[in-house]
């Protein structure tokens, strides 16, 4: 007759390296719909609530009371606190829906779009950059001789000022002065700057659309400060770091400026991977980011950003997660699945294989993860989608042979 040991405590964890017959004592091998709980009891799953039904979901971002929905070609807005679903805007049918919070705001990007959400108001995340200047003219005046920059930006209604790519020279001798059309655009107002004789600094002398005639140049007013910046651009991963955006386009990472989320640097704000970017995470001093190898960013908003290599491998796609605080202040730690369990990253660069030992997961080409917190108890929960290429454990043998004719 056999003998049955009754096992109530689990607190170790899973295991599935040791045989299946003979999991070491604290250890699970497997378990289904159960949580278990801090103390290494199990419990019955914790059930779940149908608060929105759509046709076609393929998204959700939250914000506040608000969950963002991407339900086909709709933006539906659901509000925890009315219990209610509004369609907000029309998005792209398919492809990119991410996004994230910096100061209760949500910005987040569709296929064609990037857009920004707070308090059920959504507007457009950006201003349009000035890529084709209006074309200065020479008109009777009294400017001095000489070369002159004229360049022309776009402010919208909450004095968010957009990018331009470069200035327009023109030349003015005696008795002359400039004149620029500025077009019209909804919602937007043009700014036109221009430069002191023979000066690279461009100072702002008129708004508005229309005619401007430029007799003489103040150099007391603003700077033009948005020279050479770009609007955000459609991401796959966009993530909060500090006091910007950092945003995922295939290898590359862009950044936004400081305080300015709605400018980005071309030139210097982004960071060039070897592989696809497959996960980043911020941390309360820098981020971590998955391509090829798993790297460490910090000092991002600093002049001299620091990439340093934190694991030699790369975790799954997609599977990286916030673990949330307890005190309501900013993750400082993030979780994410590798080929040896799961990694929890911290502050610092510092990262913790928690599994390693005694959880072998399988190999996974993409995945999806979050924290439940249920009972005090917080758990990360993975979903993960295996590759379709060829078996990495196949073996396969071959000969050379030469035929001599008799």
């Amino acid at each position: 007759m056999s003998e049955f040991i009754q096992r109530e405590n689990w607190a170790k964890g899973i295991n599935n390296r040791d045989n299946s017959l003979d999991v070491a004592g604290g250890f699970v091998r497997d378990s289904v719909n159960v949580d278990h709980l801090s103390s290494g009891v199990v419990a019955l799953r914790s059930g779940f609530q149908s608060v929105y039904t759509g046709t076609n979901v393929r998204g959700a971002l939250g914000v506040g009371d608000y969950v963002l929905v991407a339900d086909g070609e709709d933006l539906v807005a659901f509000n925890a606190a009315s219990d209610s679903a509004t369609v907000v805007g029309a998005i792209a049918g398919a492809g990119l829906f991410a996004g994230d919070v910096l100061n209760g705001e949500l910005f987040f990007a569709t296929e064609n779009q990037c857009l920004r959400f707070k308090q059920g108001v959504l507007r457009r995340w950006g201003v349009p950059t000035v890529t084709a200047q209006p074309v200065p003219s020479l008109t009777t005046g009294g400017l001095m001789p000489g070369t002159y920059q004229v360049a022309m930006t776009w402010m919208n209604d909450f004095g968010e000022e957009g990018g331009t790519r470069g200035g327009v020279s023109i030349t003015v001798a005696e008795g002359q002065a400039i004149e620029v059309t500025l077009p019209a655009m909804t919602g937007y107002t043009p700014r036109l700057y221009v430069s002191a004789v023979n000066g690279a600094t461009f100072y702002l002398q008129d708004t508005g659309a229309g005619n401007k005639r430029v007799n003489s140049v103040r150099d007391d007013l603003e700077r033009l400060e948005t020279m050479h910046l770009r609007e955000p651009v459609p991401s796959a991963q966009i993530v909060t770091q500090g006091s910007m955006m950092l945003m995922v386009d295939g290898s590359v990472l862009w950044n936004t400026m400081p305080m300015a989320p709605h400018l980005r640097q071309p030139m210097r704000g982004f960071a060039q991977f070897a592989e696809p970017i497959g996960f980043v995470g911020s941390v309360d001093d820098g981020a971590f980011v998955s391509a090829d190898r798993t790297f460490f960013l910090r000092g991002v908003e600093s002049d001299e950003p620091q990439l340093v290599e934190v694991q030699p491998t790369a975790g799954v796609p997609g599977t990286l997660t916030k673990v949330p605080t307890t005190d309501g202040k900013s993750s400082s730690r993030v979780a994410w699945m590798t080929k040896d369990g799961l990694a929890i990253g911290s502050t610092g660069g510092a990262v913790e294989l928690v599994s390693q030992a005694n959880f072998a997961p399988q190999l996974a080409a993409t995945g999806s993860s979050g924290i439940v917190v249920h009972n005090g108890n917080q758990q990360a929960v993975t979903v993960m989608r295996g590759g379709k290429g060829s078996n990495p454990l196949a073996a396969s043998d071959s000969y050379e042979a030469e035929i001599v004719p008799t």
